[in-house]
């Protein structure tokens, strides 16, 4: 259940992350600079909800659907489950309509770069952490 089924959203895994945060870490010029640089880390494609849905069903060989919220009901979901209070709801909610206007999915290079590294495909996340997300 989201309310991004149909919206693309780029996903980047905390692997990828944690490659660019060391390399930078021990980056003189970087640290020199005292952090005030910007890096946009992102993964390597953009998805929709639906097609994350559809490329877990194809890796784990089972269904997975997606069900498109509109974001009242989605933050009403996370509210009524505990996920977050009301006030941090709404917050988020103002956030995503904001950013859930028309945004253009930018790839960028920081964790090839950077990290010195191949950004993670959602397919080898999938199947790398499929324990994770087995309910059984």
């Amino acid at each position: 259940r989201s309310h991004y089924a149909h919206q693309k959203i780029s996903m980047v895994d905390v692997r990828d992350v944690a490659a660019v945060a060391a390399a930078l870490l021990l980056d003189a010029e970087v640290t020199a600079a005292g952090g005030k640089r910007v890096f946009d880390v992102t993964g390597p494609d953009a998805f929709t909800m639906s097609q994350v849905a559809a490329e877990m069903s194809q890796v784990w060989g089972r269904d997975v659907t997606c069900e498109a919220l509109e974001l009242q009901e989605a933050l009403q979901e996370l509210v009524s489950k505990g996920v977050m209070p009301l006030p941090a709801a709404t917050s988020l909610g103002n956030f995503l309509t904001c950013v859930g206007q028309e945004c253009d999915f930018i790839e960028t290079e920081c964790v090839s770069q950077i990290g010195d590294k191949a950004p993670t495909r959602l397919s080898e996340f999938l199947k790398d952490y499929a324990h994770a997300f087995d309910s059984e």
